[in-house]
C-alpha cells in the first residue's frame, strides 16, 4: 500500500527518509545527508556541514553517544544523553540526538517526542525539523510531516528537504503541489535523479503515463541500475496491467535495494495479482520479520487472506494494523473485508473514506467506481467515472474512465425515446442491456 496504494505508497519508506535520503549517525547529528539511491554528480550531491570540533565536554559526550548508536549500543547512547539532559533539560543538541537514537530503532513515536522537545528549545534547527518530518512520515502522520518539512524548507531551500515535502504532499493526494515541488528541484539541479523519478511517480498518479515513462527512461539511461528507476518503471507496468513485466522490474529494484519496504510491498502486491500466493506471502512475511511495525505488510497479508477466503484471520491482521495506522489504506482494506462479508453498506462507507483520504486520487476513484459497478449501483458508478473524466482530461485515467463509463451506462435502465407510445413496456428490473 503506498505505497499498497494500489499500491504502495509507500510510503513508509524503510529506515531512510522517504525521498530516498539517508542519514548516517554522524551526518544526522551534524546536519549532512546524501542520496541513497542513485549517484548524484559531484555538483548535485549536497555538501554536509563539517562537524565542529568539540570545544566543550557536552560536544564530546554527544559524539560518544553517536558512536554508541553506530555500534547499536542504544542503551548506552541513551544513558549518555539522559545524563546531559538531567543537567540541562533544554539542551537542544542532546534532545535532537536522543530523537535520532530512537529514529534509528524505528521508534517513531518516541523519536517525535524528543525531536519536538528539541524544536521547542531551538525552533530554527533545519536538521531537527527535517528528521521530525521524516519520523512523522514514516509513522503515517502526513499532516505533521507536511508541517515539519514545510518549516524546514522555509529555513533553507534544500533540494532533499523539498523532495521529502513533495513526497508527503503526493501521499496526501496534493499531486499538483507535489509536481510543482519536484519541478523546482529539477530546475535547481537537473542531474538529481531522485527529483526526476519523484516527478515521474507523481505524474503517473495524475494519469500522465507518457510523461512518466519518458522521465523514467531518461533516468535509467543515465543510471541503468538505479533501483528507484526500476521501481517506478515497475509501478507504471503494474498500473498498465502488465503484471509479469512489472514483477521483473520490481525484482530488479529489489536486487539493488533489498531493504526497501515500499519496493517489496509493491512486489508482493504484483505477485498476489499474478496469483503467485506462496511467493507473495514470503515477501510480506520477510518485511514483517525485519519490521514488525510495518502496517503495509499487515494490510497486504489481510488482502491475501481475504482472497483465500479466510476472513477471520484477515480481520485479525486489519485489527493489528489499526493499532499503528489509521489512514486511507486501512479504510480500503476494511471496505474489501465488508464487501467479502456481503456488508455493502459498510463497504460503501469505507470506500468513501478511502477516496477522501487519498485526496480523490484518480486511481482510488476508479477502484470505487468498479466496486459500485460490482454491487449493481450503476448510476453512482457512472457518476464516479464521469468525475474522473472531468478531473483528469487528456490522461490515461480519462481513457480508462471513459471505457468503464460506456460499459456501466449500457447497464442502466433505458428510458423510452421521446414521442414513444404511452404503452411502451418498461425495462424489466434486474435486466442488463449490453
Amino acid at each position: 500500500y503506498r505505497s499498497l496504494k494500489d499500491q504502495i505508497e509507500i510510503s513508509l519508506r524503510p529506515p531512510t527518509p522517504p525521498s530516498m535520503v539517508v542519514q548516517s549517525a554522524g551526518t544526522m547529528e551534524s546536519g549532512g545527508y546524501q542520496s541513497q539511491i542513485g549517484t548524484p554528480t559531484a555538483d548535485s550531491k549536497p555538501k554536509p556541514e563539517a562537524p565542529k570540533k568539540p570545544s566543550e565536554p557536552v560536544r564530546a559526550e554527544i559524539n560518544q553517544a553517536l558512536e554508541a548508536m553506530d555500534a547499536q549500543r542504544y542503551g548506552e547512547a541513551n544513558s549518555i544523553l539522559d545524563a546531559l539532559l538531567k543537567k540541562n533539560p533544554k539542551d537542544a543538541k542532546a534532545l535532537h540526538t536522543r530523537g535520532v537514537v530512537e529514529l534509528q530503532q524505528r521508534n517513531f513515536v518516541e523519536a517525535r517526542k524528543w525531536l519536538e522537545k528539541a524544536i521547542a528549545a531551538k525552533p530554527d534547527s533545519f536538521d531537527t525539523l527535517f528528521l521530525l518530518g521524516d519520523s512523522c512520515l514514516k509513522d503515517g502522520k502526513l499532516k505533521e510531516a507536511d508541517d515539519a518539512f514545510g518549516k524546514a524548507v522555509a529555513l533553507k531551500a534544500d533540494p532533499f528537504a523539498m523532495i521529502n515535502l513533495a513526497d508527503t504532499k503526493k501521499r496526501m493526494g496534493k499531486l499538483n503541489d507535489a509536481v510543482d515541488l519536484y519541478r523546482k528541484v529539477y530546475q535547481m539541479d537537473g542531474n538529481l535523479i531522485d527529483a526526476k523519478l519523484g516527478l515521474a511517480e507523481a505524474l503517473l498518479d495524475q494519469g500522465k503515463n507518457e510523461d512518466a515513462i519518458n522521465l523514467v527512461n531518461e533516468a535509467l539511461t543515465t543510471e541503468p541500475a538505479n533501483p528507484l528507476g526500476h521501481f517506478v518503471k515497475g509501478k507504471i507496468l503494474y498500473r498498465s496491467d502488465l503484471v509479469e513485466d512489472a514483477i521483473g522490474e520490481l525484482k530488479n529494484a529489489m536486487a539493488g535495494a533489498p531493504e526497501h519496504e515500499f519496493i517489496s510491498t509493491l512486489l508482493a502486491k504484483a505477485l498476489l495479482t499474478s496469483r503467485k500466493y506462496a511467493e507473495a506471502l514470503d515477501v510480506a512475511n520477510e518485511i514483517l520479520r525485519r519490521n514488525p511495525s510495518s502496517w503495509e505488510s499487515r494490510l497486504f497479508l489481510a488482502e491475501g487472506l481475504l482472497m483465500s477466503g479466510d476472513t477471520d484471520n484477515a480481520r485479525e491482521q486489519i485489527n493489528e494494523c489499526e493499532k499503528i495506522y489509521t489512514g486511507s489504506q486501512l479504510s480500503l482494506m476494511k471496505a474489501k473485508l465488508a464487501r467479502k462479508l456481503g456488508e455493502n453498506e459498510k463497504a460503501t462507507e469505507y470506500f468513501q473514506q478511502y477516496v477522501a483520504g487519498e485526496g480523490n486520487n484518480g486511481y482510488a476513484m476508479l477502484e470505487y467506481g468498479q466496486y459500485l459497478d460490482e454491487i449493481g449501483e450503476f448510476k453512482n458508478a457512472s457518476e464516479v467515472y464521469s468525475g474522473v473524466k472531468t478531473k483528469y482530461p487528456n490522461t490515461a485515467l480519462f481513457v480508462t474512465a471513459e471505457n468503464r463509463l460506456a460499459q456501466v451506462t449500457a447497464k442502466l435502465p433505458q428510458e423510452p425515446a421521446t414521442g414513444a407510445p404511452a404503452n411502451t413496456p418498461k425495462a424489466e428490473p434486474g435486466k442488463v442491456k449490453y
